[in-house]
């Protein structure tokens, strides 16, 4: 940790994913700036992070003296051009605003030396579209984490056309000094992997909604006592690849054509109003808005405990 103790990362918005990726960092030595105009962000950030740290008090032997030096690395900022002075790497967390990310991002380059790396958390929005108007585009890049991405042991790196080989070489050591996996896509593709893949699943699972198949809940509670417990430690192609009887090439042989028969049967949209409703109002019943935020720390708690468990 001391290794990266001078070295500081500037996260532009501090929501959710900017106060967890300033987690991250944290828990590695280093120093983080976070800039956000808003104050009442800037608060809910720290309160944040200093629920964050409590996760980490045994695996990381953190007593409230070294919790208190954790948090002395950290400065908030309603100056860009302040949070961003000395800064070594820039991950802007904004809200998914394809205005707004492209002109906090000219105000970024703007403010920081042509060769320090800009990455951008978006979702879904590519990296070609947000550094439009951005001084020397080629160290741009998308940054797509896993939330938490102080839980989960990844972040997708997907450049554009005009990436440099320096700035993803950068990325990619980062990454590694924080004990993320990178994953890194050949080129860009709307919505990534992970949401591809997420989104896939969840396609479908409107769809049985749809057509009152099954409820919502019993579809969660298929993935959480299923497909979940398989995925926790295989990824897909690794669980078909040991379910069948001469592996994967079988499987494809078996089960393709009949995956490609009721896929194909579906000729309709499969995010309909009617669905995503039902979902809705039988999610706020389970898990009203005002018990959201126990929940979230529940989860945390839980997956922390299942990666424990897995080391």
């Amino acid at each position: 940790m001391i290794k990266n103790s001078k070295k500081l990362i500037t996260i532009v918005g501090g929501g959710n994913i900017g106060s967890s990726w300033a987690l991250v960092f944290l828990l590695h030595g280093y120093r983080v700036s976070i800039y956000d105009k808003n104050y009442e962000v800037q608060s809910k950030s720290k309160k944040s992070i200093k629920r964050g740290l409590n996760l980490f008090t045994e695996s990381n032997n953190l007593d409230s003296k070294k919790i208190n030096n954790i948090l002395s690395r950290i400065n908030y900022f309603k100056d860009l051009k302040e949070a961003l002075y000395d800064t070594k790497y820039v991950i802007e967390a904004i809200n998914e605003n394809l205005k707004d990310k492209i002109n906090v991002f000219k105000d970024i380059s703007q403010n920081v030396d042509k060769d320090i790396v800009i990455a951008s958390s978006s979702s879904f929005i590519p990296i070609s579209k947000i550094s439009e108007k951005t001084i020397n585009k080629c160290r741009c890049l998308n940054l797509h984490p896993g939330n938490p991405p102080y839980l989960l042991k990844f972040a997708e790196i997907v450049p554009s056309t005009y990436t440099s080989k320096k700035a993803l070489d950068q990325t990619k050591s980062l990454l590694k000094s924080i004990k993320l996996h990178p994953i890194i896509l050949k080129k860009e593709i709307d919505g990534f992997v992970f949401n591809r893949l997420q989104g896939a699943l969840l396609k479908e699972a409107y769809s049985l909604i749809n057509d009152d198949i099954v409820s919502a809940s019993d579809i969660d509670l298929l993935v959480t006592n299923g497909l979940g417990l398989r995925w926790a430690v295989l990824g897909p192609f690794e669980t078909i690849d040991l379910n069948t009887k001469g592996g994967i090439e079988n499987h494809s042989k078996i089960m393709i054509p009949f995956y490609k028969g009721i896929f194909s049967k579906s000729k309709k949209s499969n995010f309909e109003t009617k669905s995503i409703k039902k979902v809705i109002i039988e999610r706020r019943k389970l898990l009203p808005l005002e018990n959201l935020n126990k929940r979230i720390s529940w989860r945390d708690k839980t997956i922390f405990k299942l990666i424990n468990l897995l080391k």
